[in-house]
């Protein structure tokens, strides 16, 4: 399966914003990490008890792990796989800098 088409956002400026971030891509509520250089996305809330990431998540696992500090549940941020949550899953949404905006695509499963 090929991955989502890529979406501008033009709300947030990569130098200026504080992360995380909470944004809307396609409709869908996101929050945005930034790691270092790198940014990562995911859907906004966890599906378990709807925690939002964007108070209560935490990037782990040298950035590769997203945590949900209301319940403890871990997901993977390149598969978006539970890793303690069953068989619950998140989106994940790539993200990219072009100079100082960033763009967001779904990365389909």
């Amino acid at each position: 399966m090929g991955e989502g088409e890529w979406h501008d956002l033009r709300e947030i400026d990569a130098e200026e914003s504080e992360f995380p971030i909470a944004t809307t891509v396609d409709g869908e509520d996101i929050v945005i990490f930034r790691i270092g250089g790198d940014y990562r996305g995911a859907q906004r809330l966890c599906p378990h008890k709807d925690g939002d990431f964007v108070r209560r998540g935490k990037i782990m696992g040298n950035g590769k792990m997203l945590r949900c500090e209301l319940h403890g549940f871990i997901f993977n941020l390149v598969s978006g796989k539970g890793v303690n949550a069953g068989p619950q899953c998140i989106d994940i949404f790539e993200i990219k800098r072009d100079g100082s905006r960033l763009q967001a695509r779904k990365k389909l499963k």
